[in-house]
């Protein structure tokens, strides 16, 4: 029975009521804890292609419906202009550990993995998504 590690478990206080973005955070915050469950247990090792292809398919579904709301509701705002920024500062935390991984072990690029969500998780959503979402809803 594989071991589970909720080291950022879901909560509501971090839902933005947004149906949407909800479900794409929580997609998130399963791979998050399926990452951490694997280095805490030694169990049931994700691929890392199927890791990086999880986190593509979520900078392609989020970051178009998120900013598809800022457009409609929020057009030329500095929040706009600020969560775009973070968006490609995603993108590139991803690559930069991408290219890492011939050269570190996939332990070592799952831990990377699970720092970098963490802090993206609590900051993104807690900061700019629900800011946003208040601001829509």
């Amino acid at each position: 029975m594989p071991h589970q590690l909720e080291i950022f478990p879901w909560s509501d206080n971090f839902a933005t009521g947004i149906e949407e973005i909800d479900s794409q955070h929580k997609r998130l915050v399963e791979l998050l804890n399926k990452l951490a469950g694997h280095l805490a247990f030694q169990s049931e090792a994700p691929a890392l292609a199927k890791v990086f292809s999880e986190l593509t398919r979520y900078t392609a579904e989020h970051f178009s419906a998120e900013e598809a709301i800022w457009q409609h509701y929020l057009r030329g705002d500095d929040w706009e202009k600020a969560d775009q920024e973070t968006h490609g500062n995603f993108i590139a935390q991803v690559l930069a550990i991408k290219a890492r991984e011939t050269a570190e072990t996939a332990d070592e690029i799952m831990a990377e993995i699970v720092q970098f969500l963490t802090n993206w998780l609590a900051f993104h959503i807690i900061e700019s998504d629900k800011r946003m979402a208040k601001v829509v809803i």
